[in-house]
This record gives C-alpha cells, sequence and structure tokens, in this order.
C-alpha cells in the first residue's frame, strides 16, 4: 500500500485498474494533506484479480478450476511475490483437495462397540452387525479404489511441490517446476460428480490457532535437531482436518533433509480409518 501526499499536481491521479485518487493542494497552511491510501499498480492486478477468495466455502469444482489458474501463475515467470502469494495458495488448495477426498473415502462410520456396553445382552447383536459394517467398508473401498489410486499419486505429487517450494533452504525452480506439471496432469482427471460438489472443512489451526505452515517448518527442524539418524523408518500422523496442510509439510522437509524412509498418513481419530489407512499403519508399524 502507499499513501500519496499532495503537492502540485493535477487533480486526479490513476492508482490502478477502475481506482483514482483525488488531489488536495493543501490546507489553509499550506501544508500537504495525507490523501487516501491506495493500491499500487501490481498490487491492484493481483488482488483485483482474486475476488474469488472472498469465498471462503467454495466446492471441489470450484477449487479444481481456481487451482488450475495458480498452478499457471506459480510459475518462475511472474513477479517473487505474485509467484510465491501463488505457490501458498497452490499448497492451501492442493491440501483442501486431498483433506476432502480422504473423508470422503472415509464415508460414515458407527461404533456398535457402546450399544453392547450399554446393554450387554445384545453383544452378539454388535458383533454380527461389526461384522457386516466390515464387510460393507471393504466392498465401498472396493468401488472407490481409482479414486484412492488417484489420491495416493496427488499427494505424492503435493509432496514434490512442497520440497522445492517450503522445505528447501532456497526454492528450486526446477523441482517445482516439475511438480506444477505433475499437479496439473493430475487435475486433468475428471473426478467423480458427487465429490466435486462437496465443499472442504476449513482447519481448526488456521481459523482458532493462528498457525501457518511456518510452525509447521520449524516443528520439522526441531525434530531434525533432536533425532538426526536419517536411516530410521518414520511415520507422519496427521489429524484431519489440520493434519491433511500440516502432514505432507513435515514429510516433505524430513525428505528434503536426508531421511530415507518417510510415510505420512491422516486420519480422523474419532471416525476410524479406512482400510488403506489401516494397512498403512500396519506397515509401519511392522518397519518399527
Amino acid at each position: 500500500m502507499k499513501t500519496c501526499v499532495s503537492e502540485a499536481v493535477p487533480e486526479v491521479l490513476p492508482a490502478g485498474p477502475g481506482v483514482q485518487l483525488p488531489r488536495d493542494d493543501g490546507g489553509a497552511l499550506g501544508v500537504p494533506t495525507p490523501l487516501a491510501a491506495a493500491w499500487l499498480r501490481p498490487e491492484s492486478k493481483l488482488y483485483l484479480g482474486d475476488r474469488w477468495c472472498l469465498n471462503a466455502f467454495p466446492t471441489i469444482r470450484e477449487m479444481v478450476g481456481r487451482l488450475h489458474r495458480e498452478l499457471r501463475r506459480a510459475g518462475a515467470g511472474n513477479k517473487d511475490w505474485h509467484r510465491a502469494e501463488a505457490r501458498t495458495n497452490v499448497f492451501l488448495m492442493s491440501c483442501a483437495i486431498a483433506d476432502t477426498i480422504d473423508d470422503y473415502l472415509l464415508g460414515t462410520s458407527y461404533d456398535l462397540s457402546k450399544v453392547a456396553a450399554i446393554v450387554p445382552v445384545l453383544r452378539p447383536v454388535a458383533r454380527a452387525g461389526e461384522g457386516v459394517l466390515t464387510l460393507w467398508r471393504t466392498a465401498r473401498a472396493w468401488r472407490r479404489r481409482n479414486l484412492a489410486r488417484w489420491r495416493r499419486e496427488w499427494g505424492g505429487a503435493v509432496e514434490e511441490f512442497l520440497m522445492g517450494v517450503v522445505a528447501a533452504q532456497r526454492p528450486e525452480e526446477d523441482a517445482i517446476d516439475q511438480a506444477r506439471r505433475r499437479l496439473e496432469s493430475l487435475l486433468s482427471v475428471r473426478l467423480p460428480d458427487y465429490l466435486q460438489g462437496r465443499r472442504p472443512r476449513i482447519p481448526g489451526a488456521f481459523r482458532r490457532h493462528d498457525l501457518t505452515h511456518h510452525d509447521v517448518v520449524a516443528l520439522a527442524r526441531k525434530f531434525v535437531a533432536a533425532f538426526p539418524a536419517r536411516g530410521r523408518p518414520i511415520l507422519v500422523l496427521g489429524l484431519r482436518t489440520a493434519g491433511s496442510y500440516f502432514a505432507p509439510v513435515v514429510t516433505a522437509c524430513l525428505r528434503a533433509d536426508g531421511y530415507e524412509d518417510v510415510d505420512a498418513v491422516t486420519i480422523h481419530p474419532k471416525k476410524g480409518v479406512t482400510p488403506a489407512e489401516a494397512a498403512r499403519l500396519a506397515r509401519c508399524a511392522k518397519r518399527g
């Protein structure tokens, strides 16, 4: 932002697309009168084109379209601060898409053990019901296996992007450009209609606790200092919704710092896990 001070200049000074500032030759004492603040031209060009950000609850369909635009702006051809803004948006939108898909793949969960605890005579019925629910979840996961495969590829591309943007001491443009192209390629795959109409959740870590990805990078740096052994297996467990944003950042930081065996899983503690999430947790547990 800039504040203009009046001098012997024309009455109107353009301040950006569609914005004009009135000029004032000073008060009775001849002291220049400060004028209203206005955007610089590069600022107005960026922010007046980002009015979509006023919609805090876009659908996945809307977010995919916006992400296409931000991926193009995140390239090396734009101004440094324009590029940094776009890359932050890519991080936020990509993780929002991942979180929404994970919640969809999880679906609705039911805990019949509480019924059995309250009414012990219903324990056989509860056990039978749990068996039926397990079969239903397995069948549901099989029907959505293509979406789950896309989600795994998407997570890998997001981590690659973050390794170049967030984890590196200096942005690695070649790696970032390669990750951008991979994300754009994955976005060209049409997501199911029933998913495109869903709206991402706002993570409480941003809304209530005022955290950013910079705080998570600092956390990863502390882990590196405390546990320098690069060969040990590491599982980054993120608690959704915030974990969908923070786990990829931690994973990218650790991999960029030379850790060889890093895996990440995000879960809803009170809603259980999908069969795929359970399998990944089991594999990580076996590795020790």
